[in-house]
């Protein structure tokens, strides 16, 4: 049942993904400078006006993660929003369908309950954990295949110790 709700959340839950894999990218390239300059500096002893570019990008990239998250965390509210906007109106219409007499058979603090509270919960479930399961089988993935060129030993560790999600829970 939780599944066939994603549509009600339409195309910002996509969007939310889209925003974590985006920051899950910048964050590889952001690593990458880093240790670019670092190996550089430390290890070849090379003079630090030699990374004068990369320190640049190293730097425009944290605005941009700080903008990709927060597009996200919007996204992800404006889905989660979208959501109870409709299970709500669904629970309403249903309680009107069913008549005054069957929603005198409980207290009015049950339906306030489902109304209020139990709907909010759903928020944080498709504004949340359904974006989190695909960036945890996504990222991992991602840093798999930029890192396995560069060292296959470090991507044979990565491979065995980092747990990637099935797509087919999604």
């Amino acid at each position: 049942w939780l599944r066939l709700q994603k549509k009600a959340c339409g195309f910002y839950l996509n969007l939310t993904v889209l925003f974590g894999l985006l920051t899950g990218f910048s964050l590889i390239v952001q690593a990458y400078l880093l240790s670019t300059i670092l190996h550089g500096i430390i290890i070849l002893e090379l003079d630090k006006s030699h990374y004068t570019n990369e320190f640049i990008f190293l730097l425009a990239l944290i605005p941009v993660r700080a903008l990709l998250a927060f597009a996200r965390e919007r996204a992800s509210f404006e889905s989660g929003k979208r959501l109870r906007l409709q299970i709500r109106s669904a629970v309403l219409d249903k309680l009107t369908e069913l008549g005054p007499a069957f929603i005198k058979g409980k207290p009015v603090g049950s339906w306030a309950s489902i109304v209020l509270e139990q709907v909010e919960d759903l928020h944080d479930f498709y504004a949340r954990y359904l974006p989190q399961i695909i960036l945890a089988g996504f990222i991992p993935l991602t840093i798999l295949i930029v890192v396995f060129p560069l060292n296959w030993a470090a991507g044979l560790i990565l491979l065995t110790t980092a747990p990637l999600i099935p797509m087919f829970m999604i």
